[in-house]
């Protein structure tokens, strides 16, 4: 009992082995590790949505039924072609798989700002050997999900 009352020799509950300290130390790391991709996303996003004004446009359609209400997790599932924007956001400046043909459907000119070749093929939506922006398999970013919310909710408040 005395050793879960004591962290670094001073008296701290522990739980499970782990201070509330080092678990307030990992919610930092997670965010702060969310913040790197969230920020450079966000900015090839402005920068992609100034280019793309049909783009915009759409965007602002799908968020149109929101419109005065403050935006919450509960809404991030319902904002599809927001999503696909960012996917093809984080496909054009990510490796170089992302843009190979191989792997995606000749829809497009890869090279080019496409987010409709999420909606409309399956093959591309989840197409995991090409866009792999946070990683695969065992190297997989444990923070994706967090740096996904953030970015969404960041990207339809900034719309």
């Amino acid at each position: 009992m005395k050793n879960l009352k004591q962290a670094n020799g001073k008296n701290r509950k522990k739980v499970l082995g782990v201070s509330r300290i080092e678990v307030r130390h990992e919610m930092l790391l997670f965010l702060a590790a969310s913040y790197g991709i969230t920020s450079t996303s966000v900015s090839w996003f402005i920068y992609f949505m100034s280019k793309t004004l049909e783009v915009q446009k759409k965007i602002k359609k799908g968020l149109s039924e929101y419109n005065g209400q403050r935006l919450s997790i509960k809404h991030m599932d319902s904002f599809i072609y927001l999503e696909c924007v960012l996917d093809e956001v984080l496909r054009l400046v990510a490796r170089v798989l992302a843009r190979d043909k191989l792997y995606w459907a000749d829809l497009c000119d890869l090279n080019e700002f496409h987010p409709e070749i999420y909606l409309n093929d399956p093959e591309n939506q989840n197409n995991l050997g090409a866009l792999m922006p946070f990683g695969g398999e065992h190297r997989m970013c444990m923070n994706e999900d967090l740096a996904r919310l953030e970015l969404k909710l960041f990207c339809a408040r900034l719309m």
